[in-house]
């Protein structure tokens, strides 16, 4: 089983390169649209199935979610995608006008 549980590991540590949920904010991507996209598109992985891969649910079938697990997760995505974005939204407004910065 060594070669599975090797092949796992490689596979984990990829996907944590692309997006860990423990430190995501930093690997979700360089702008708040990337950010966005990529917590909607974990929701739209989640979802249809794709996530976690089939391979690794052999391994943990615990893994596997719920359908309220889904939603709950997707509920999270939604709501910090929207966060991020008016976050950008309202410091790009701000250096729009340097008054307000000064305050």
């Amino acid at each position: 089983m060594a070669p599975i549980r090797w092949a796992l590991a490689a596979d984990v540590l990829a996907a944590r390169r692309v997006m860990n949920f423990s430190d995501w904010r930093s690997t979700a991507g360089r702008t708040p649209r990337t950010a966005a996209g990529a917590l909607r598109a974990a929701c739209a992985g989640v979802t249809s199935g794709r996530m976690p891969p089939a391979k690794y649910l052999l391994l943990h079938p615990e893994a596997k979610l719920t359908p309220a697990e889904t939603a709950a997760f997707c509920e999270w995505t939604g709501q910090e995608s929207t966060r991020i974005l008016q976050e950008s939204h309202r410091f790009r407004t701000q250096l729009r006008q340097p008054s307000a910065l000064m305050q």
